[in-house]
């Protein structure tokens, strides 16, 4: 499965199998049969409801990679969201692959944070950005009631970094 997360083609994983000693390698049906399950447990990961636990600082950063779309090989933005408990642990929230990262991408990626039960309840959750996207800011104050703040790669709430000990 790590290797169709990876976008190894059919053939390349069929070559990998007979490389690890597999006489007989591994069929397209079944390659196909193995992302459809795997496709399935990443739409119920990303639709499950996010309302039963708290996260005072949500941390959002992105990044970009190719990837193939329509048989070319394509710049894409992957955009993420974890989630701090108060007591520290860590949880991917969301996560989305978009052209770019434009207002509209986040604005979107966000609204459907909410609809999942990201609201923050009584008290607004923080955001932390990592990124300088002049699109980021206006989409958080657009879909949350958030205060934002800007934060170094070596920082994160909950952890103290090697300046701060």
């Amino acid at each position: 499965m790590e290797a169709y997360v990876h976008g190894v083609s059919t053939r390349k994983v069929d070559d990998l199998v007979k490389a690890l000693g597999a006489d007989t390698g591994i069929s397209k049906s079944e390659v196909s049969r193995i992302c459809a399950g795997l496709d399935a447990e990443v739409a119920e990961f990303r639709d499950r409801t996010l309302a039963a636990q708290d996260f005072p600082y949500v941390l959002l950063d992105a990044t970009y990679c190719k990837a193939r779309v329509g048989h070319r090989i394509v710049s894409q933005a992957i955009v993420v969201a974890v989630g701090v408990a108060a007591d520290g642990r860590r949880e991917v929230l969301g996560f989305d692959v978009g052209d770019s990262e434009n207002e509209g991408f986040w604005t979107s990626f966000l609204r459907s944070l909410k609809t999942r039960g990201l609201d923050g309840g009584e008290s607004p959750y923080r955001v932390a950005l990592f990124r300088r996207c002049k699109a980021l800011r206006p989409s958080v104050h657009e879909v949350t009631r958030s205060s934002v703040h800007w934060m170094s790669r070596d920082h994160t709430p909950g952890r103290q970094n090697s300046a701060t000990r």
